[in-house]
């Protein structure tokens, strides 16, 4: 009920154009706000580290820009982690995956949680960044790969063991929809 209708352009015949003239068209800046975590694979075939970035609200003390991270994105220290995962309210939590070479940082995906996380909509998210992408380290020879649901499995995994409580959801886009 929170998220408007689509209103597609008749003018722009398939989905590619679509997506093109959404990212071109849209310039106003959605100011989502996140707390990086590093995650470290459990996956003994395929190990290295990929990142998960949570919505948080915006900061009553805007902290300064971290350039090795996305735009209002800074890591978790041990103790706000902490106190994240003691929160155990029952706020839906959405995963979410980015498409090919994408990340928390971009428009068409802060478009899509904006109404979800605002107040009116009472969610939470997560978005679950591929390897490499969005400014995460390549600690791994194993990058991106459409298939390579390993990481998510994990991130799915934590969060059912500390948040029993609530029910997920997952939406992904691009070749991660698929």
């Amino acid at each position: 009920s929170v998220v408007g209708p689509v209103r597609l352009n008749p003018l722009l015949w398939n989905g590619h154009l679509q997506t093109v003239w959404v990212g071109a068209g849209r310039t106003e800046d959605v100011p989502i706000h996140y707390k990086r975590r590093i995650f470290q694979s459990d996956n003994k075939t395929y190990p290295g580290e990929f990142t998960v970035d949570f919505t948080i609200p915006p900061p009553e003390k805007p902290e300064p820009r971290d350039k090795t991270l996305p735009p209002r994105t800074h890591h978790f220290t041990e103790e706000e982690f902490e106190e994240y995962l003691s929160t155990g309210d029952d706020k839906p939590l959405l995963i979410v995956n980015h498409g090919l070479s994408g990340g928390s940082h971009e428009q068409y995906l802060r478009h899509m949680i904006r109404p979800l996380i605002s107040e009116e909509g009472g969610w939470d998210a997560c978005v679950v960044n591929a390897r490499g992408c969005a400014y995460s380290k390549i600690t791994t020879p194993y990058m991106f790969n459409a298939r390579a649901t390993w990481d998510l499995r994990q991130v799915v995994a934590f969060l059912r063991g500390w948040f029993p409580t609530r029910r997920l959801f997952g939406i992904g886009f691009s070749l991660i929809a698929a």
